[in-house]
Formats: structure tokens, C-alpha cells, sequence
């Protein structure tokens, strides 16, 4: 299959039109016009697209097609065209991106695969990517990356994420994350009760701000026990403060943290 880089296509499209219209616009002007430019480069005929514009050369291909031409950029690192990813989104492709997300796939080509799929608002793939975010061996970029999309989704997915919760041994953090989005349930609830009272000292931080995001104001005297150990650091306290009080709940009590390192970093930091 032909790889045209149409990116350098619209390169070339746009030095042609600054050229014509040299002088004409400010800097800021020109930054705002770029897009508008994409868009008229889109509709326009070109000899290299055998007389078809780039929106209609992309959308005349099938699904497969679309798959094939796709794999073929990132292989041979030619720039991925806007057109060929909207192209991507409105043709049936969700077989053939699914392909994509198989265990040794070029990681970009997987990376284009899940944002796309995930335009495509394709449920299908929602197991793929938990299976992704619990394993052992995925790269953590690429665990993020699927971590985020089931935050998306996680309301739609939610039974199949505390199924998850209660064995997975990585990625966690992210199923957690993702149940934090969803309506209230009590399992969800209890999930991120027990996750926040087990933290290690790192993760204080980030369960807090989970059960201040889930808003369950049933939280609050399990954050607050946890503000009057006598070892919590400023940092963590300040957040469990800023939870407690945006769960409805109140905090009178003062704490002298002036010998603590995150405290007079902080300070420091403001003053």
C-alpha cells in the first residue's frame, strides 16, 4: 500500500499560502489560522491524492483498508494524518484495532488503536485494557494510557472493575481511580474505604483525593481518624483537611507541625 505523508503535504500547502499572504497577519494571527487552514486543506483536490481532497481520499477506503494504511505509517514513521484518524473513527473498524491491542504490537501502533477505539466509544475493547492495566509486564506509560480510558468508561464497566479490585496485584491505583468516577454504590465505597486505610504512606495522598472525588460524606470520620495519627505528615494532613471539609464535614482541631520536613518545605515555598 502507498504512504503519502500528507502531512508535509498541508507543510507545503501552508508555506504556498503565507508566501501569497506575506505581511498580512501578526504572529498570533497566523497561530489562530492554522487550523482554519487544516480544514480548507482537507476539502482541497490534490494531484498526489489522485485528484481527491485528503478528507475524501481517507474516507473512501473500508475499514480494512483503513487498518492496513494505519499500521503501514507507524512501521515506516510517517507522520499519521489527522484525516486517516477521523477516517479511522467513522469506518468499521473496531476488528481490526482490536488487532492492534494483541501482546507485542509496535506500542505506537497500540497507542493509536486505543485513543481511537476509544473515540469510537468501543466497549469491546473495555476487558482488553483491564487485562492491560493488572499485568505484570505492561510498560506503565502504556498502563496509564489504558488506565485513563476506563475512567471514562467506568460506569459502564463498574462490576467488572470490582471484580478486578479484588485480585489484581498491579494497577490498582487505576481501577481505583476509575471506580472514584462512578455513581454511588456501596461496594465502590467500601473498596476505596479499605484501599484509603491500608495505604502506605505514599499513597495517602492519592486516596484521599479519591474519597474526595467519590463525595460520600460517610468518609469522613475514617479520614479524620486517620489526621490524628500521631506520625501523618503536613502534606497528607493538609489533604485529608481540604477532603473532609469538601465531604461537609468539619475541622477544629490545630496540629503543630513545625518540625515537619513537608511542613517547612511548603512554608518556605510560600513565604
Amino acid at each position: 500500500m502507498k504512504i503519502i505523508d500528507t502531512d508535509a503535504l498541508f507543510e507545503k500547502y501552508v508555506k504556498k499560502y503565507m508566501a501569497e499572504n506575506a505581511g498580512k497577519y501578526t504572529e498570533e494571527e497566523w497561530e489562530d489560522k492554522i487550523p482554519v487552514l487544516y480544514g480548507n486543506f482537507g476539502k482541497n483536490p490534490l494531484p498526489e491524492l489522485g485528484g481527491k481532497s485528503p478528507e475524501r481520499f481517507y474516507g473512501d477506503m473500508n475499514g480494512e483498508e483503513l487498518c492496513e494504511l494505519l499500521k503501514a505509517h507507524v512501521e515506516e514513521d510517517v507522520p499519521v494524518p489527522d484525516f486517516l484518524c477521523a477516517a479511522l473513527v467513522s469506518a468499521d473498524t473496531e476488528n481490526g484495532l482490536i488487532e492492534f491491542l494483541k501482546r507485542g504490537t509496535d506500542e505506537e501502533l497500540t497507542s493509536y488503536a486505543v485513543n481511537i477505539l476509544s473515540d469510537k466509544a468501543c466497549f469491546r475493547a473495555l476487558p482488553v485494557y483491564l487485562d492491560y492495566v493488572t499485568a505484570a509486564d505492561t510498560d506503565e506509560n502504556m498502563r496509564e494510557l489504558m488506565g485513563e480510558v476506563l475512567i471514562n468508561y467506568a460506569s459502564d464497566f463498574k462490576d467488572e472493575l470490582l471484580k478486578a479490585a479484588g485480585k489484581a496485584d498491579f494497577g490498582v491505583e487505576y481501577i481505583a481511580e476509575a471506580l472514584a468516577s462512578c455513581p454511588r454504590d456501596d461496594r465502590i465505597f467500601f473498596f476505596l474505604i479499605s484501599r484509603f486505610e491500608g495505604a502506605e504512606r505514599k499513597e495517602v495522598a492519592f486516596y484521599t483525593h479519591l474519597l474526595a472525588k467519590y463525595g460520600d460524606e460517610r468518609a469522613v470520620e475514617t479520614i479524620k481518624k486517620r489526621m490524628a495519627e500521631p506520625d501523618v505528615r503536613y502534606s497528607d494532613y493538609t489533604e485529608m483537611r481540604y477532603a473532609v471539609e469538601a465531604l461537609g464535614g468539619e475541622c477544629t482541631e490545630e496540629r503543630d507541625f513545625s518540625s515537619d520536613p513537608s511542613y517547612r518545605k511548603i512554608k518556605g515555598r510560600k513565604n
